[in-house]
């Protein structure tokens, strides 16, 4: 926490069996919590066990946290917790978390090369004004496989969502926000014996370019482009992204290993 801890570095660090406390005032809400730092690089964390608090990993006023080679199994709640944080998480997985695998808060954050496994209620929550990029990810077998809310946008590409109840979800529930959440979802593949996509009226789904396994079951705010395949072929019909992307790439934050 604080000024002092700024470009810290951790590697192949395993937590078991912690939890949170109040000390000096302040709560820490995680088995492990990041507070009020910036330019944080772990690489290899693994986290089993926490209890009495809620979070594994609790990421609040974060600037510049980056994340590789996570291995997160049975949260209490959340696995992640990210508060008005800019994070990058990538390689590993997340499994068995009693609540949301990963949940946002006004937040900046990119999603690279996970899977995310039997999530008790979310893959991922992305809420209160929050800009999301997933690539190369996979989320299966939970309650919602994504969902995002008041002000947020969330661009996916390349992405498997797995047997799901609802796979991408998007709604309105904060008023202070004025509108729901958006999603834009590229060429990736939709695993479900439904394929539910909701949205309300103060949001939107659209899905491009993507295979959607038995169809799909979706509301008016839900867009499926004509080029969305209903088979099981993983093939695209164009090369790249193409135009109109909600959240794009930043090559200052190491957007590199991933083609069109």
């Amino acid at each position: 926490q604080g000024p002092g801890t700024v470009g810290s570095r951790l590697a192949h660090l395993r937590i078991e069996g912690g939890s949170g406390a109040e000390i000096n005032g302040i709560n820490y809400l995680a088995m492990f919590s990041i507070h009020d730092t910036g330019d944080i690089e772990i690489n290899g964390l693994a986290m089993r066990r926490n209890h009495l608090f809620d979070d594994m990993l609790h990421v609040v006023y974060g600037r510049g946290v980056h994340i590789t080679g996570i291995d997160i199994v049975g949260a209490r709640a959340d696995a992640i917790d990210i508060d008005i944080s800019d994070v990058t998480l990538s390689g590993g997985t997340i499994d068995n978390a009693g609540n949301d695998c990963i949940d946002m808060m006004t937040s900046t954050a990119a999603l690279v090369g996970l899977r995310l496994s039997h999530c008790g209620d979310k893959g991922v929550s992305v809420g209160e004004a929050s800009q999301l990029l997933i690539m190369n990810t996979v989320i299966e077998n939970s309650n919602i496989g994504i969902e995002s809310k008041d002000g947020s946008a969330t661009q996916i590409l390349n992405a498997d969502f797995k047997n799901n109840v609802v796979q991408i979800n998007a709604k309105k529930k904060n008023w202070r926000y004025g509108t729901g959440g958006r999603v834009d979802v590229r060429k990736s593949h939709l695993t479900s014996t439904k394929n539910i996509l909701n949205a309300d009226k103060d949001s939107s789904i659209v899905v491009r370019d993507s295979t959607m396994v038995a169809g799909a079951r979706a509301g008016k705010r839900v867009t499926i482009d004509e080029d969305v395949d209903f088979s099981d072929v993983r093939e695209a019909r164009s090369t790249g992204y193409g135009d109109g992307l909600l959240v794009t790439p930043d090559p200052a934050r190491a957007w590199t290993g991933f083609s069109d």
